[in-house]
C-alpha cells in the first residue's frame, strides 16, 4: 500500500491514496484511484485557496456535522427588578446565551436600554451577550456596546447605509457579527453579506414590541435561508425572534432556524422549567448539514 499525503492547513486533509495486488487482480487501475485521489485533494485545495484570497469568507470544514442549536432568553421579557437572579435562573436551567435587546425611540418606536445595564449584567455571569441593535446607522455605536460585554453584536440592514462598514467595525472590535432584516426585507438583500458574518436574524415580528404573536408568513425566509447557507456551505446560524411558544418551536427548528430568541415564553411563568423544556426540544431537534 502506498499513500499521498497533502496537509493544507486547518481547511485540509490527509488523503490516502491505495492500491494492493487485490485491485490490480480484480481489474482496478491503480492510476484510476490515483487520479480519484488527486481530484479530492483538489477539491479540498479549492476551497482553502478560496479562503485565502478571500479571508471573511467562512467555509464549513466539512459536510455531515449537526447545526448547534441554542436557545437565547431575551430580557425584554424579564423583570428588571431582579434582573440579575432572573438571568442566573436562565443559566442554571441550561440556558448558555442571554438576548438583549436595544432599542433607540427612532428605528423602532420603543426605547429599551443600554450600556449601563449590559455593563452591569456583564459583571455577574459568563453568559453570550447577544446584543440585537435596532438603532439607526449602528455604526456609530459598536465600539461601546463592544467594550460593555458583547459577544455578537446584531445590527439590522434596513437600519445602515452602509452594511459592509458596520460589518468592518464590528469585525475591527473583536466580536461576532450579526445581521438582522424585518418580517418584510427580502432575504436576497442580505445575500452579498452572508459570507462576512456569523449569523443571520430573521425577525418572525415586528421589531420594537415584545408579547406579539408569531408571523407564519416568515417561514418560507427561514427555510430559503438555511437552504442557501447550505448550499453555499457557509458557517452561519440562523436566529429568529419573536413569537415563540411552545407550541410552535418544533416548526421554527424544521423551517431551519437554529438560534431561538424565547422572551415571555421563557420569563413569564417558571423560568428554570420553562428554559429547561426548551433547552431539551432544542437539543433533540438538532439537524444534520446535510
Amino acid at each position: 500500500m502506498c499513500h499521498f499525503q497533502t496537509d493544507i492547513g486547518a481547511a485540509g486533509t490527509n488523503v490516502p491514496i491505495r492500491g494492493s495486488a487485490k485491485n490490480a487482480a480484480q481489474g482496478i487501475s491503480f492510476k484510476v484511484l490515483l487520479m480519484q485521489n488527486f481530484q479530492t485533494a483538489a477539491s479540498v485545495l479549492k476551497h482553502r485557496l478560496q479562503h485565502l484570497a478571500k479571508p471573511h469568507l467562512r467555509i464549513l470544514p466539512q459536510r455531515g456535522i449537526k447545526m448547534k442549536n441554542i436557545l437565547s432568553p431575551s430580557i425584554l421579557a424579564a423583570d428588571f427588578n431582579c434582573l440579575g437572579d432572573q438571568i442566573a435562573q436562565t443559566r442554571k436551567a441550561g440556558a448558555r446565551w442571554v438576548h438583549i435587546d436595544v432599542m433607540d425611540g427612532s428605528f423602532v418606536p420603543q426605547i429599551s436600554f443600554g450600556m449601563p445595564v449590559i455593563r452591569s449584567i456583564r459583571k455577574n455571569t459568563d453568559l453570550f451577550f447577544d446584543v440585537h441593535l435596532m438603532v439607526d446607522n449602528p455604526e456609530r455605536f459598536v465600539r461601546s456596546f463592544a467594550d460593555c460585554g458583547a459577544d455578537i453584536i446584531t445590527f439590522h440592514l434596513e437600519a445602515a447605509p452602509d452594511p459592509g462598514a458596520v460589518i468592518a467595525a464590528i469585525r475591527e472590535a473583536g466580536k461576532k457579527v450579526g445581521m438582522a432584516i424585518k418580517p418584510s426585507t427580502p432575504l436576497e438583500k442580505t445575500e452579498q453579506y452572508l459570507d462576512r458574518i456569523d449569523m443571520l436574524l430573521i425577525m418572525t415580528v415586528e421589531p420594537g414590541f415584545g408579547g406579539q404573536k408569531f408571523i407564519t408568513a416568515t417561514y418560507p425566509k427561514i427555510a430559503a435561508a438555511r437552504s442557501y447557507i447550505d448550499e453555499n456551505e457557509l458557517d452561519v446560524d440562523i436566529e429568529i425572534d419573536g413569537g415563540v411558544t411552545k407550541e410552535n418551536i418544533g416548526d421554527i427548528l424544521k423551517a431551519g432556524a437554529n438560534v431561538i430568541v424565547a422572551g415571555s415564553a421563557v420569563y413569564h411563568g417558571d423560568i428554570v422549567k420553562n428554559t429547561e423544556y426548551f433547552c431539551d426540544k432544542l437539543s433533540q431537534e438538532e439537524i444534520p448539514f446535510a
